[in-house]
């Protein structure tokens, strides 16, 4: 189950060009997708990189076009979005694997993100 997830992982990290960005944002971004289940406030990412948190909020808001905590959340939804294509993972157990332990907070971000619950997510996917 792991060595799937690891793979939808990486397909996600190719997926993200990150070529027209400047090369510390493209830290930023790579430092992101492979950390997502760690603490990804500014001050965390700003601490991994060695820059500051304000000077890598603004540049990547000026370069990506997004905050960097909207990004963060984005990714996570993405990322959970494959795992319950791919996975039999719970809901619970794909929040946590993506960074978000409080159940119901994830189930908020991803519904705000997708427009459905996680589980309704699954149901459709399944009905497809």
């Amino acid at each position: 189950m792991f060595d799937e997830m690891d793979r939808a992982y990486c397909r996600l990290c190719r997926d993200q060009a990150t070529q027209g960005y400047s090369a510390n944002v493209r830290k930023v971004i790579q430092y992101i997708q492979l950390n997502l289940s760690q603490d990804l406030s500014p001050e965390a990412i700003a601490r991994a990189v060695n820059f500051s948190a304000g000077y890598i909020s603004r540049r990547f808001k000026e370069e990506v076009g997004v905050s960097l905590g909207a990004y963060v959340m984005a990714r996570r939804v993405d990322v959970a979005c494959q795992m319950l294509e791919r996975t039999g993972m719970t809901v619970r157990e794909i929040a946590n694997y993506v960074g978000i332990p409080d159940w119901n907070y994830f189930t908020k971000v991803f519904r705000k993100e997708k427009g459905c619950t996680p589980s309704q997510y699954r149901k459709q996917l399944r009905e497809a």
